[in-house]
């Protein structure tokens, strides 16, 4: 807005003024990203350094623009993609009757495949997640074959988390996965071989349905529970590993059994291991 003051008028007098409001330039911007056209984004103009704002109008595939005041204007560009940064343009000077194009390459982006094996097959029961640069803000990955999965990441060093859906098999996280603008990355995680773990259960030397057997893994994190297979033996297939084994007892006058540091080795198709249930 502008104020003017001090209008002196006379009595039977006209008195003209004539104000000029400023003129206004043309803003355009164009956005490539990996040396191509980009258009999944959000473009805003911030005027005269101020925080007033408008979002520019997107008039082509990649390009923008909106009308302006002359003066000093900020570009914000919002990317739509996960993981890309946001990005300013300050110091964009538009006089009046001007049109004043940007041009900004984004950073570029990158295909992400994720393949899962295990006993030499693809394996396909798990949730798979990248973390973008290795930091807190992630995205699920796309299973788009069995056993695979893809996304589009900015060009970076990501982590990559993998979920099993299937007891027994731990949580996978592999980092310092780098990926560059243009390109496409495959990971191939082979999760291994399972090995059944059979756990032989006692009690006063009777085989002990009555009881819960749970497996934990070396950082003590719970893997699953132990399926009752016949009376006092119960199975759960494992990836190779260090584990702790509790049979938890839900039987009168018996406590719970525990044994710890169950080495679990690569290479056998079946572990046992016996607990016995001690009075109370």
């Amino acid at each position: 807005e502008k104020r003017i003051t001090d209008i002196a008028i006379t009595g039977g007098g006209t008195v003209v003024k004539d104000i000029s409001i400023g003129g206004t330039g043309l803003l355009r911007v164009n956005l490539t990203s990996d040396g191509q056209v980009f258009a999944d984004a959000n473009v805003a103009v911030y005027f005269d350094g101020t925080e007033d704002w408008n979002w520019m109008d997107s008039v082509a595939h990649g390009t923008w623009e909106l009308r302006v005041p002359e003066g000093t204007h900020e570009i914000r560009i919002y990317p739509n993609m996960g993981g890309m940064p946001e990005k300013r343009i300050t110091d964009i000077a538009v006089t009046s009757g001007s049109t004043v194009t940007k041009s900004v390459a984004l950073g570029g982006t990158g295909l992400l495949r994720v393949n899962l094996i295990m006993d030499g097959r693809a394996f396909d029961d798990a949730d798979v997640y990248v973390y973008y640069y290795g930091g807190d803000d992630w995205t699920w990955v796309d299973r788009v074959s069995r056993g695979s999965w893809e996304v589009r990441v900015p060009e970076g060093t990501h982590t990559v988390y993998v979920e099993s859906r299937v007891d027994g098999i731990p949580s996978r996280r592999i980092t310092g996965v780098e990926v560059v603008g243009g390109s496409s990355v495959s990971k191939t995680i082979d999760l291994g071989g399972l090995v059944m773990l059979r756990v032989v259960v006692t009690a006063g030397g009777a085989p002990a349905s009555d009881v819960e057997v749970n497996v934990y893994d070396e950082h003590d994190e719970w893997i699953g529970s132990a399926s009752q297979a016949a009376d006092g033996r119960f199975e759960l297939k494992l990836v190779p590993g260090t584990y702790r084994v509790e049979a938890y007892s839900w039987m009168d006058g018996y406590d719970s059994a525990e044994a710890h540091s169950v080495l679990v080795r690569e290479g056998s198709t079946t572990m046992e291991i016996r607990l016995a249930l001690p009075e109370y």
